[in-house]
This record gives structure tokens, C-alpha cells and sequence, in this order.
């Protein structure tokens, strides 16, 4: 097979980039603000760049990494606990411990938001204080915030369908904005939009206005994850065999 593949997408051409050596088994990877990438493959999880190739972190149960806003560390989730990376020091450190842990996200310098125990909750880094924010279990497969309008969006599994639901922080209303069968990838410029995958429709991943409930294909089957940047400037996702960034 072919090694993966960075497409960088722009108004008149394409440029591919090829910047990672040996496959990426598994679908959980984050692109920092400063352009590392922190990717599983066979359970471990590493730290790539174009410059200095990649470094084994963690073995062994690794999953899900997660990029601070400033891009100096990133969490992720082991065999039940939320562990943080810091660049600089290439130490790693326990953040938060529970019968399972899944889905972290950080939604700022202080705050990250995550699934704990089948719940989601908020933890403060500075008091490591922890606030549930959901009052009833559930799966909760991909989560994303929105840092201008304070509002976190994921996709609540119940009775078999992945509707899209937002959380407003501030006020604690929970809405689906997005009724069907999607994946959640994370959110498009200026957070007036998401990129979802429509499973519905042959995997299509598809950048859905919030403000007019349109929707605008970007690639039209087989994707299989992805995940946008901090700013929604930028989506990094994969279909069977490559890794692609929508720019």
C-alpha cells in the first residue's frame, strides 16, 4: 500500500505532499496550530513533522490525541486515562483517571472537555476540578467546540440514529441542529459551518451551513474520518488508503 498522503487543495491546482513513512492503521490523528500531527498507528501513539519524521510517545491502548490551542501539548486517552504531552520537556503526565475515557477536546488554555464514564464533562486544568455537563449516560462518538460562540457540537447515538446536537455552555440548551446519520468532524471557517460525513450517502463529506441548512460536497464517497484545526481554517481527513488537508 501506499503511504499516506497530504493533499494541500487551492483555488487553481493540486499539490501532493508526502510527509509521513509507513501506514497509518488507525483513524485517530490531530494537526496542531504549528503543522506536527499526532497520529495512532498498531495502538501507539506518535508525533510526526515534515522536518524530523516521527517519534513513538505512547504504546500500547493509545488513542485519540488532542492539540492545546498554542500547539505546546496534546492529550490523549490510555487504557482509561486522559494523559497530556508537553513538547517542549517530552514529559507526559495523568490529567484525569475513569473507567473510560474518550473524546477529549480542548477548548482552552485552561479547559479541556471530554467523555468520562459515559458522560460529558468539563475538567479545569489549573483546579483540576471536574463538572459533568450531560445528567444521563450515552455514546457520544466525536465532539467539537466552538470557542467564539462558546458552544460544543457532537453526535448523540440514540435509537440508532447520529443526530447532530449543540450544547450551549453558557446556558446549558441542548439542541439537534442536524437530524440523519452523520459523522461530526469538526467545524468549518469562522464557525458558520460543520464537516460531516453523511453515512447516509456513501460516506460523502460535506461542509453543512448552520446559518441557511445547506449543504456542499467536498468529496463525494468512501470518507472515512477527519478532523478540522482549531480554527476550522483547515480539514484533515482520510478515505480508505490516503490522508488528505482541505485547506
Amino acid at each position: 500500500m501506499n503511504n499516506p498522503i497530504l493533499l494541500k487543495v487551492g483555488e487553481d491546482s493540486y499539490v501532493k505532499e508526502e510527509i509521513l513513512i509507513g501506514e497509518i492503521y488507525s483513524r485517530d490523528y490531530a494537526i496542531s496550530s504549528s503543522g506536527l500531527i499526532a497520529y495512532v498507528s498498531n495502538d501507539s501513539i506518535h508525533l510526526a513533522s515534515v522536518e524530523n519524521g516521527k517519534e513513538k510517545i505512547e504504546s500500547w491502548l493509545s488513542e485519540e490525541p488532542s492539540w492545546s490551542p498554542d500547539g505546546n501539548k496534546f492529550v490523549y486517552c490510555y487504557d482509561g486515562k486522559l494523559i497530556c504531552y508537553d513538547i517542549a520537556n517530552k514529559s507526559k503526565y495523568i490529567l484525569s483517571e475513569g473507567q473510560t475515557v474518550r473524546r477529549p477536546i480542548w477548548i482552552s488554555e485552561d479547559q479541556i472537555i471530554f467523555v468520562k464514564d459515559d458522560n460529558i464533562t468539563i475538567l479545569g486544568l489549573t483546579t483540576s476540578e471536574e463538572e459533568k455537563i450531560t445528567v444521563e449516560k450515552g455514546s457520544y462518538p466525536r465532539m467539537v467546540y466552538d470557542s467564539r460562540k462558546h458552544v460544543v457540537y457532537f453526535v448523540r447515538r440514540l435509537k440508532g440514529s447520529y443526530d447532530v446536537a449543540q450544547y450551549k455552555l453558557a446556558t446549558k440548551e441542548l439542541n439537534i441542529v442536524v437530524k440523519g446519520n452523520f459523522q461530526l468532524l469538526g467545524l468549518g471557517p469562522n464557525g458558520d459551518s460543520l464537516y460531516l460525513v453523511d453515512i447516509d450517502n456513501g460516506n460523502q463529506l460535506i461542509n453543512y451551513n448552520l446559518k441557511t441548512n445547506t449543504r456542499a460536497i467536498i468529496e463525494s464517497e468512501n470518507v472515512m474520518d477527519g478532523i478540522s484545526t482549531f480554527d476550522g481554517r483547515a480539514l484533515l481527513y482520510s478515505t480508505y488508503d490516503k490522508l488528505y488537508l482541505y485547506l
